[in-house]
């Protein structure tokens, strides 16, 4: 039998019940050959199926089989997928089925794409892809030995597609291409490659530089053009694999996945005669900025930062960290790369570096020193060209004209509202202090600390357990020690929560081993977290928190003091500043109030002083 198993088509699934029960009752090396087995009716059908000679005359086609169907499935423990053609349908598992192994989960996802498509499949030979090389194997083997589960869920689809005259092959399929099924099985699931532009916003750029042919990057959930290039096979795609396409005369559009940007701008210098729309993040310490810069053909447009900017269509959830992103639309042309030695050349590359420069200044608001630097990393680079921007006069001129344009950063408002946090921390699951848990307690205690005190992180993490008292007791008399608000009050309400014997000297100390103190990262996510969870439960006149920074209470807390009109001086020894410069350049804040006083909260301690109502 085991010599006919690569002879006879299903063979090797008329020896798995056979297989599997001998793997049960019987062990080669301690067991005689004499022991006897006990044996089922499925075993008996299996050996009645080998004595049957239009079995045996079946045998294997010599030629390599060729597929007329392929089947893109993926499982998760919430759901399944299975797309097809131009088609896909997907489902939840059932409550019996969540504790299901995702092996299983996965054989079962196959079996169920088959039997929706079976119109599509029948009589074909179907390629399946998923990205399980268990499910896979134990389809490619007809079945396994070692879990009954899937030999059992594997028999189940192999009868079923012999019923159908259906022949199946297997083939592994890398997850992060395995991109629509994926989607399918986890559709509340955010997917880093799939962020696609909004339509409006690409209408825009082909209104100005021209109406591209081809979207490089793409799927059929995200193309915003109809000729769209697929990381995996899709009949509705013109091709598959960006990299492999021919771009030659032609006018494309990118937005890659940032890690590819490199390989857009390799590709785009082995081209000839072609122009790409590329949409790529301002990460100006990026090895590949030069070469971004040689290939582009007219100044940069900055994105709009809004909310629907980026979004993934399938979930309805669009991007929270926009203004780390900074996406910017880029015209390049394959010719800018085709370098000679001719005075033209260095001219045309001099003003796209000033054009750049310029771009700096106005739209990202880079300081002349920062500007001077990036002139001094390209003037490195294209040397090794043979090119030498130091002597370029317009060059020069530019870095004059920035010079004399240097102001003073506008007083920005906080992407927070220090009252909203404020008037939580009054409030339950914080107040009553003595029913918090300790968990609510050290974001308490952080949080007004860190206000009370102006300081950084760094030195939040390396205040000892006797600082904050004494330093605060000058400020916060006796009558205040009940206030809601009072940092000496959490202080010692959670040096005593946290009071053992093996407790470290600093004053916060880990939630997980309170042996330990604890992290500045600790520290900076608790910070966060309570400033996150008080807008949660705010109307949306708030606006959204596009990011929070636990830096931020340091401006917030010196400007609190400036609003109170308190000395400069007093603001500069509390944050342990030498010079006004830094406070007014880096932290100081338009502060408004939004949801009352703070006043009718209690007294607030903000860099070390009283503050009371702040202006309307």
């Amino acid at each position: 039998m085991s010599s006919l198993l690569h002879l006879i088509p299903g063979a090797r699934r008329r020896m798995r019940s056979l297989q599997f029960r001998l793997s049960q009752f019987w062990d080669r090396q301690s067991d005689g050959d004499n022991l006897p087995v006990p044996w089922d009716f499925k075993i008996l059908d299996d050996l009645q199926w080998w004595t049957l000679d239009h079995n045996l005359w079946l045998g294997q086609s010599l030629q390599l089989a060729s597929p007329d169907v392929c089947l893109y499935t993926d499982a998760s423990t919430v759901g399944w997928g299975v797309s097809i053609l131009h088609d896909s349908v997907s489902g939840v598992w059932a409550t019996h089925e969540l504790s299901l192994h995702i092996n299983l989960l996965e054989l079962k996802a196959i079996r169920l794409g088959l039997l929706h498509f079976k119109d599509h499949v029948r009589g074909q030979t179907v390629a399946v892809f998923s990205d399980n090389a268990t499910a896979l194997s134990y389809l490619a083997k007809e079945g396994g030995t070692r879990s009954g589960s899937l030999n059992a869920e594997a028999q189940a689809i192999l009868q079923w597609a012999e019923d159908h005259a259906v022949r199946i092959l297997t083939q592994f399929v890398k997850g992060s291409a395995n991109v629509l099924a994926d989607c399918l099985s986890r559709q509340d699931q955010i997917i880093s490659t799939e962020w696609t532009l909004h339509q409006e916003v690409c209408n825009l750029l082909w209104r100005l530089w021209n109406y591209p042919t081809v979207d490089l990057f793409a799927t059929r959930l995200n193309f915003r053009l109809p000729n769209f290039i697929s990381p995996f096979r899709d009949p509705m795609a013109v091709a598959t694999d960006a990299f492999l396409y021919n771009w030659d005369h032609q006018n494309l559009y990118a937005f890659p996945p940032f890690p590819l940007i490199r390989k857009v701008l390799n590709k785009l210098r082995m081209a000839r005669q072609t122009n790409v729309i590329l949409i790529a993040p301002f990460w100006p310490q990026r090895e590949w900025l030069p070469d971004l810069i040689q290939a582009s053909v007219d100044t940069p447009r900055r994105l709009p930062q809004h909310i629907d900017l980026l979004g993934q269509p399938h979930v309805r959830k669009f991007h929270q960290a926009l203004p780390m992103l900074q996406l910017t639309a880029w015209k390049l042309s394959s010719e800018s790369f085709v370098t000679e030695a001719i005075p033209p050349e260095l001219r045309n590359s001099c003003q796209k570096i000033a054009d750049f420069l310029v771009f700096l200044r106005q739209d990202c608001r880079m300081s002349v020193t920062a500007i001077k630097g990036y002139k001094a990393m390209l003037n490195g680079v294209f040397a090794l060209k043979g090119f030498d921007l130091s002597t370029d006069p317009v060059l020069r001129e530019v870095i004059k004209t920035c010079s004399r344009q240097v102001q003073r950063p506008p007083c920005r408002a906080p992407s927070w509202n220090v009252d909203v946090v404020l008037k939580a921390l009054t409030c339950p699951p914080f107040e009553p202090l003595h029913q918090a848990s300790l968990r609510d307690l050290t974001k308490k205690t952080l949080f007004l600390v860190a206000l009370a005190t102006a300081k950084r992180v760094g030195e939040l993490h390396a205040l000892s357990q006797r600082v904050p008292s004494s330093s605060l007791s000058s400020v916060v008399g006796r009558e205040d020690e009940e206030r809601l608000l009072c940092p000496v009050r959490a202080v010692r309400r959670y040096l005593a929560a946290t009071a053992s014997a093996s407790r470290p000297r600093s004053l916060f100390v880990s939630l997980r081993d309170p042996a330990r103190r604890m992290s500045k990262a600790a520290i900076s996510f608790f910070l966060q977290d309570t400033i996150k969870t008080a807008h949660e439960s705010f109307p949306e006149e708030l606006g959204p928190l596009f990011k929070v920074w636990a830096h931020d209470i340091r401006g917030i807390a010196t400007s609190m003091l400036l609003w109170k009109n308190s000395s400069v001086a007093s603001i500069l020894e509390a944050a342990c500043w030498k010079t006004h410069s830094v406070f007014v350049d880096y932290y100081l804040c338009d502060i408004q109030r939004q949801e009352g006083d703070v006043s009718a909260l209690g007294p607030v301690i903000a860099a070390g002083d009283l503050v009371g109502p702040l202006p309307h």
